[in-house]
């Protein structure tokens, strides 16, 4: 028998899927009579209704909107990995981007939550309309007030598949907000930039001789450099080619900058050649058998290849017999580098590089004769009697040689270099190399400026005292310096025998004139004019980058919720669900007004707990139906088990009722006191943060730790989120019913068609606070509030390398009592490349101090706390002070000695018995060296002599003072003096003069220094800082020599080598400075500057000393390493008070909104099942005023035709207002009294 043929109580039904849709109700009810009181004057029927946001378009959107985020997602990870991130990014506006994801998610969060609401409201009507159902899945059933946990698994019993996907999505959009937390970090990356304006020095194909015919630091020297004193190659320079420089002044320092360039090679095209000797010998005159007064070499000889021929090349070769005639000759060895002209030819085409190397031995016969007359240069000479010439000849044993011609190729790069290193440092890619065909500079023009710089330089070069191929008891040996810096590019050094290897000769020599070459041509890059190009730059910036694994986690969670979108597609009805909206109270009072069965049924069941609401509704199945009275839930018996008697009811449990939802009074003072304590938890697990440098250590830095202490607190934050929004939820259903035991009562709008469950929260701000429902409001604003706890708990624990700190005593192995001979130029050399190469300073030194070498046990640290930290500690370090008097013009009284070119002045000379840092002066006329009539500026460095306070000398004579190394004035106790002169003239009148004459002293100083572990380089970033309270005059050291006096090659100036590092060098003043009296204080203090430069080079190689066996507590200096080796757990302060400051508004909200509706005992049930309202509303004395074509019960002008001036109550009735029952029963009614309270309070026949 089919179910809806079944008839009880002779009432027939007519289920609502038998209607067709359009159909009104006057024309399936044609008999439908009016009220007499004109309830339902007006008949219209409502239109059909089903959950707005169960709408099949509703959730195909919802389904784009993910696959949009998904495509978004997806789009931004392939934007980051191809640009190394998506954008360049401050600190402000990565929380934009940490955050940004997070508020989309929640706001797409909160749209689906009414998905999620309505599927859950919808599902018993949705079970009913398909047919009867038993009550525990239709009128009973509850999925709202539920948490979703649980709720999710009664739907999973029920198989209501679109409360499974409202309820998986909003999980999965919970989880999502929490990992959308991680997505993205703000990270240091490497970005390439195209397109940047670079300015290039100098221009291979524009280059001529003039361009580096001015070079002020020789190629020679710099090579020197390279190979003895750890000098790197200079800017643009390699050990093969050099480059013109480039840089990019708009990028940061630590940029790379990539420029296309081209370089210049110079190179050799050797060819073995043969060496025919006709005549060697060895002429030499004497005084006597052992004193020799002169020889010289005979040489006739052709050196030869195919291509070239040249004629006597000289090549002398080292000899002993000065030393007297019957001394034991050696065999003598000599290698010789120079130039030639191939026999038959002109100009520059039949320039050669020569190079010959030989193994000797003199002949022991000798020939003597008379010295007699000679005629040189057309002067004739006498012989003496005495006198006699010896000839022996020379035996040539084995030769190499060979024939180069120059050449110079254009070198095409892709040039790669960091912004703060050196051009030298830079990465390379050859893209081509090819024959230069320059227009104004050619291949000899290199070639010769190499050859001359290895025999003409001047000044120390390191070479000079450290020969690479040593004499031995039978040997002499004279190498050329130019081979001998070849021998050492290409590693053989050490036995001569290594140059008569195959291509040895012409290998070290084309070694040499490469890297010299380089040098030279740099020189000429830098003496041209900078031009503009475009390149690129790799720039290190602030990206936000995405992370993978959350991007993966993310896209994982919207596919899913995408699937559970589909399937709630495919499970929601298509048509209409009910006529009307039948969730608010006044729909369920319409729906009871015509279920005469249900509503029977409950009859006095309004104070039943749901257990027993269970047992009276069970043996029946329930449906709705649209029957001739409107739209009604109907029933069919299919078990005839008696139904459980209805208990009657105290006094006391109808003015309690005894439920309470959770969480209860109790339990929401227990949260209440848990988000105390977890404050004051934050605040203390931060404390201990700061103290202790972070909460532990961790293994490692991965995203892991990340995730875990990301996802740890979030989680904790999500169930404080549940159980606020679980209190939210109770509030907003129990919000109509709190007034109704008031003693006025309530009135229909806060009770019969408000409905807080089906809005947004936005709305139901606004709502609530028209209403005054602050409870409501409060409860509201937390749960919104709650929403913001995961997001400010991702930035709460960050794993960072942390810095460690350990206390270490190191000894301290040199000092600088006394002098190394050996290095005594070595310093002047390592000062001038630093002034000039800019070289960065060595070891052990930073500007004019030099720091005493330290040491200590490494085994102590670890190897990642050795190789990533630093040592702060204070060193006594050494310098050089001046104890100086400038004078002006007025004082030195200058003027031009015309006879003998040259400036006369007078100027302060310190006394010699001085022995204190403040000198007396004396004065002193002095001369400077020769100057041109014609230059405009001189600037030059002079030693002086003290003056004995015992000088009796009154003359007016003029002193010249010669520039000797002062190694008599270098005193044990105290210094030497020197002074230093500048200033201009014009046509033989001194415009302008200047002198700074200094007394030089050496002083410790405490030193406060940063050393890098473990090669102790200086910190740049923190410079040394020497605490001058703490300056202290040295007694016992040795004052090595000063500055090289070779002459300036500033054109128009006549200006040493100390002034043209003053004004070209490293730390470079103007050159007009030295024009001008107003610049006299600035150029002294750059004299003092440089000065002490120099001096801390000198200390460093000339005085520096070992302290041998010494590890006494003298020797000890306590220092602070601070190491990055350690990984710990932060606490995040701005966090963690934002943090507090959400959970303490959290906590005061949840006690302002439990104050103002305690939940507990409002009404005997949850209202929140169909069953549930319909109980309270069964025995009401006013649905009978919802008679047919009463129209949609939730309209505005409904309510106000139906209860206008009526107020409502929950309490005890007696027989009366509801005629047929004569017991009492407890319930909700209303009085029609309008709004006079008074009358309202007592009504007729009510308590």
């Amino acid at each position: 028998m089919d179910f809806r043929e079944k008839k009880e109580d002779n009432i027939s039904v007519a289920p609502v899927s038998s209607i067709k849709k359009g159909s009104s109700i006057s024309s399936i009810h044609s008999t439908s009579t009016i009220s007499p009181k004109d309830y339902t004057s007006i008949a219209v029927p409502p239109p059909g209704w089903r959950p707005a946001y169960l709408r099949k378009r509703v959730l195909t959107g919802f389904a784009i909107i993910f696959c949009a985020i998904i495509i978004a997602l997806e789009i931004l990870n392939y934007v980051s990995s191809r640009n190394q991130g998506l954008t360049s990014s401050t600190e402000s506006r990565h929380y934009l981007w940490t955050y940004g994801p997070t508020a989309i998610l929640t706001l797409v969060s909160a749209f689906w939550a009414r998905v999620e609401f309505q599927a859950k409201q919808s599902a018993p009507w949705q079970a009913m309309l398909k047919g009867p159902e038993e009550s525990e899945k239709s009128v009973l059933l509850d999925y709202i007030s539920q948490t979703q946990p649980f709720a999710l698994i009664r739907a999973i019993r029920n198989r209501h598949y679109p409360v499974i996907s409202g309820i998986g999505g909003s999980l999965l959009l919970r989880l999502l907000i929490i990992i959308s937390t991680s997505l993205f970090s703000l990270q240091e990356v490497k970005v390439q930039k195209k397109n940047v304006s670079i300015q290039v020095q100098g221009n291979a194909s524009t280059l001529t001789t003039a361009d580096f015919s001015t070079a002020y630091s020789g190629p020679f020297d710099t090579v020197n450099g390279i190979l003895f004193e750890g000098v790197s190659y200079l800017d643009g320079t390699t050990a093969n080619f050099s480059f013109p420089t480039f840089s990019a002044p708009s990028m940061s320092n630590d940029s790379v900058i990539i420029a296309n360039v081209t370089g210049l090679a110079p190179e050799l095209e050797c060819e073995n050649a043969t060496l025919d000797v006709k005549v060697w010998e060895m002429l030499a005159t004497w005084i006597n058998s052992e004193s020799s007064a002169g020889s010289h070499q005979v040489q006739e000889n052709v050196l030869s290849t195919s291509s070239c021929a040249l004629y006597n090349v000289s090549i002398d070769i080292p000899s002993n017999q000065e030393t007297g005639i019957q001394v034991t000759l050696k065999t003598s060895y000599a290698a010789r580098y120079q130039t030639g002209q191939c026999e038959g030819s002109t100009g520059l085409d039949g320039k050669r590089i020569v190079l010959v190397a030989v193994e000797t031995q003199m002949s022991p016969n000798i020939t003597t004769s008379p010295f007699g007359n000679y005629t040189s240069d057309g002067i004739e000479f006498y012989g003496n009697s005495d006198w006699y010439k010896t000839t022996r000849n020379i035996t040539l044993i084995r030769s190499v040689a060979a024939i180069c011609k120059p050449k110079i190729s254009l070198v095409k790069l892709i040039a790669k270099t960091n912004t703060t290193e050196s051009s030298s440092t830079t990465d390379w890619q050859m893209l081509g190399e090819e024959n230069a065909k320059l227009p104004k500079l050619t291949a000899w023009d290199i070639a010769s400026n190499v050859n001359s710089e290895s025999h003409d330089s001047d000044g120390y070069q390191p070479i000079s005292s450290s020969t690479q191929f040593p004499e031995t008891n039978k040997t002499l040996v004279d190498v050329d310096y130019a081979i001998q810096l070849g021998a050492m590019f290409t590693g053989k050094t050490g036995n001569v025998s290594h140059l008569f290897e195959k291509d040895m000769l012409s290998d070290a020599a084309s070694a040499y004139h490469r890297a010299t070459g380089a040098q030279l041509l740099r020189e000429g890059f830098l003496s041209q004019e900078t031009s503009g190009s475009t390149g690129s730059a790799i720039v290190s910036e602030n990206r936000v980058v995405m992370a993978q694994i959350t991007l993966r986690a993310m896209e994982a969670c919207l596919i899913s919720i995408i699937i559970f979108v589909i399937a709630m597609i495919l499970f929601v009805p298509n048509g209409d669900l009910a006529p009307y909206n039948p969730t608010t109270i006044s729909a369920t009072a319409a729906i009871m007004s015509n279920s005469k069965i249900l509503r029977k049924r409950l009859h006095g069941s309004s104070s039943m707990s749901l257990e027993k609401l269970s047992v009276l509704l069970e043996g029946k199945r329930y449906y709705t139906e649209l029957a001739l009275g409107g739209f009604s839930i109907a029933a069919v018996t299919y078990d005839t088990k008696k139904r459980a008697p209805c208990e009657k009811l105290t006094d006391h449990d109808i003015k309690n009722p005894k439920w309470s939802p959770f969480p209860n009074l109790i339990v929401r003072v227990i949260i209440f006191i848990t988000v105390g304590c977890l404050i004051a938890a934050l605040e203390a697990i931060l404390q201990i943060s700061q103290t202790n440098d972070g909460l532990g250590n961790v293994s490692s830095s991965s995203g892991t730790i990340h995730y875990i202490w990301t996802m740890i607190p979030a989680l904790v934050m999500v169930l404080i989120g549940l159980v606020f929004s679980s209190m939210n939820s109770h509030a907003r259903s129990l919000a109509p019913y709190v007034h109704l035991r008031d003693k006025f009562g309530t009135t229909s709008s806060q009770f019969m068609t408000l409905n807080f469950n089906d809005a947004l929260d936005v709305t139901n701000l606004i709502t609530s606070t028209k209403l005054k429902q602050y409870a409501v409001l409060a409860t509201t604003v937390s749960t919104l509030i709650t929403s913001v706890l995961t997001i400010v708990t991702s930035g709460l624990y960050t794993a960072t390398d942390l810095s460690g700190h350990l206390k270490r005593n190191f000894n301290q192995t040199t000092t600088f009592h006394n002098a190394n001979p050996s290095a005594e130029d070595s310093g002047i050399t390592i000062a001038k490349y630093i002034l000039l190469d800019n070289l960065d300073y060595p070891k052990w030194t930073y500007q004019n101090l030099a720091f005493p070498k330290l040491s200590f046990n490494t085994s102590s640290l670890t190897k990642k706390q050795s190789t990533n930290s630093y040592l702060d500690i204070i060193v006594p370090a050494m310098r050089g002070t001046l104890t100086c008097e400038l004078q002006t013009s007025a004082r030195l009284q200058a003027s031009w000695e015309d006879y003998e070119n040259k400036i006369s002045y007078t100027i302060l000379a310190p006394t010699c018995d001085s022995n204190s840092t403040s000198p007396t002066w004396t004065n002193e006329t002095l001369l400077s060296d020769e100057l041109s009539s014609n230059q405009t500026m001189f600037g030059f460095e002079q030693e002086i002599e003290c003056v004995s306070n015992n000088s009796t000398n009154t003359s007016n004579e003029t002193m010249v003072i010669e520039k000797i190394p002062n190694e008599t004035a270098s005193l044990i106790k105290g210094g030497g003096s020197i002074s230093y002169v500048w200033g201009a003239m014009q046509n033989k009148t001194i415009t302008h003069i200047a002198a700074l004459t200094c007394r030089e002293w050496a002083e410790t100083v405490d030193t406060k220094t940063r050393f890098i572990l473990p090669d102790f380089n200086i910190s740049t970033e923190l410079p040394p800082q020497p605490d001058e309270l703490t300056a202290r005059k040295v007694q016992n050291y040795t004052d090595g020599k000063d500055w090289y006096w070779v002459d300036g090659i500033i054109a128009g100036a006549r200006i040493d080598n100390f002034f043209e590092a003053l004004v070209e060098g490293k730390y470079a003043i103007p050159m007009n400075y030295l024009k001008s009296e107003k610049y006299n204080e600035k150029v002294a203090s750059a004299i003092k500057f440089q000065s002490g430069i120099v001096k801390a080079q000198q200390f460093n190689t000339y005085n520096r000393e070992s302290i041998e066996g010494s590890s006494g507590d003298e020797d000890l200096i306590q220092g602070n390493i601070t190491t990055s080796g350690g990984i710990r757990l932060f606490q995040d302060a701005v966090s963690t008070r934002v943090l507090e400051a959400l959970l303490g508004v959290l906590l005061i909200l949840g006690a302002l909104g439990s104050w103002l509706m305690n939940t507990d005992h409002v009404l005997p049930k949850n209202p929140c099942s169909i069953a549930a309202v319909a109980s309270l509303l069964a025995d009401s004395n006013f649905l009978h005023r919802y008679g047919p074509g009463v129209g949609d019960p939730n309209a505005k002008q409904v309510e106000e035709r139906l209860f206008a001036d009526c107020r409502f109550f929950m309490g005890m009735c007696y027989d009366g207002p509801l005629r047929g029952f004569n017991d009492d029963r407890f319930t909700i009614y209303l009085t029609d009294y309008g709004m006079d309270k008074k009358l309202a309070a007592t009504p007729e026949g009510w308590i």
